[in-house]
């Protein structure tokens, strides 16, 4: 299958893989038109146009009906992998990832227990979450550490420079580095008054590879 050897390809194996300057391209070319595409369909609040900071756009390129597999970009160089929920599950906030769209990010002034759980254990570099923000029906999005879908929080989003497994069955390694390389990336900037979005695309564009699929 087509989407098999796409997923090998951008380094399923564990290790990331920079692909060719084609597969760049190509990666490009679909940023661009699945930003036009999805400020047309989402239905979540709108950002302006005219926005100024950094954009993170993540690509979701696998949903086994358990865990969501993507690929995370910052001004359009790729990143790390992400994982999330499914989105085939019901409509549930703590068992469904959130829908593609754009969305502002910003560090949270929640105090919950997922927050002073992290705060207790890195108080050296962890504050307050990275929060994906103006998801509806879903209050508390976070940009976290973990190995799989049941890591995950309330739609929230892990991080990592590493998979393992099978694609149906993908955990991530390596997460908690990954993780905190991000945080502290983020929240200095931010720290200067960057300003920070999310675009995330549904993995229906991988179709466009394989039109007769």
């Amino acid at each position: 299958m087509l989407t098999d050897v796409w997923i090998w390809l951008v380094g399923l194996s564990g290790l990331i893989v920079k692909g060719s300057q084609t597969l760049v391209a190509y990666l490009k070319d679909q940023l661009y038109y699945d930003e036009r595409q999805e400020n047309k369909q989402s239905e979540t609040p709108a950002i302006p146009d005219n926005f100024v900071g950094t954009t993170l756009k993540m690509i979701r390129i696998s949903d086994d009906g358990d865990t969501t597999l993507g690929l995370l970009f910052i001004n359009n160089q790729f990143y790390c992998y992400t994982l999330e929920d499914s989105g085939k599950r019901v409509n549930n906030p703590t068992e469904t990832r959130i829908p593609a769209g754009t969305y502002p990010i910003r560090l949270s002034s929640s105090t919950d227990e997922m927050t002073q759980k992290y705060k207790t254990q890195y108080p050296d570099w962890f504050s307050t979450h990275l929060q994906v923000q103006q998801v509806p029906g879903y209050p508390s999005v976070y940009i976290h550490q973990g190995g799989n879908h049941q890591h995950t929080s309330s739609g929230g989003i892990l991080v990592s420079d590493s998979v393992q497994g099978q694609w149906k069955h993908a955990e991530l390694t390596n997460s908690l580095l990954t993780f905190k390389r991000l945080y502290k990336f983020i929240n200095d900037e931010m720290a200067t008054g960057t300003a920070y979005r999310i675009m995330i695309l549904d993995e229906h564009w991988i179709n466009k590879l394989n039109p007769a699929s």
